[in-house]
This record gives structure tokens, sequence and C-alpha cells, in this order.
């Protein structure tokens, strides 16, 4: 082996090596957002299901006791044009989560209440 093919073999190695370290870079780069993004969705769907759970309950808007700074919920009282004459309300319940990079997760659940007894 020359000296010309051994340096012509390291600059191919190189070469594949940088290729290789860059997809392992892209790689442990989308894992990292992959584990922020399932930490925002499990956030936001045991908000929602506890906001859910007030609801259902009666529990009104005093939903949710302990809302950290970076989670939203929103509730909206929603009457479909199908439902009018039944005994109950569904309610909207809207949860959104802000992650550390500033992405929002937005989970919506539709939930059905008791309506309030009418008086005659």
């Amino acid at each position: 082996m020359t000296l010309l093919e051994a340096i012509v073999a390291t600059v191919i190695l190189a070469l594949v090596g940088v290729a290789c370290l860059e997809g392992t870079q892209r790689a442990a780069t989308l894992q990292t957002r992959a584990e922020m993004r399932m930490v925002s969705v499990t956030r936001a769907q045991s908000t929602l299901a506890e906001a859910a759970a007030g609801i259902s309950v009666g529990a009104g808007s005093a939903l949710v006791r302990d809302i950290p700074h970076d989670v939203r919920v929103g509730v909206r009282a929603y009457q479909p044009s199908w439902a009018s004459g039944a005994g109950t309300s569904l309610q909207r319940v809207d949860v959104e989560v802000t992650d550390a990079r500033g992405v929002v997760t937005h989970l919506t659940r539709l939930v059905e209440s008791p309506r309030q007894p009418t008086r005659p």
C-alpha cells in the first residue's frame, strides 16, 4: 500500500465517520423532542381528565386546583342543536400546555354534565 492509497482511505473513512456521527446527533435531537412532546401530551391529558371529572360531578370552574403557569384550562358551555330537549348539556373543556421550547399542545374534550333543574 502506497502513501497515497493510505491517505485516500483515511479521507474516505473520515467522511463516513462524520456522516455517521451527524446521523446519530440528529437522532438524539429527534429523541429529545419526542420526549418533550410526550411529557406535554401526558400533562395535558391528566389535566384534561381532572377537569372533565370536575365538570361531570358539577364542580364548575373550580376544576383543577394547582394549575402550573404553563397550563391553561378553559371550559365553555356547548349545547348542540340535536340535544336541545335532552336532560343533559355538554361542556367543552380545552387544555393547552406549553413546553420548554414554547410549543403548545392543545387537547379538547366534550363532557356531559347534568343540567340544573329549572323551577316552574
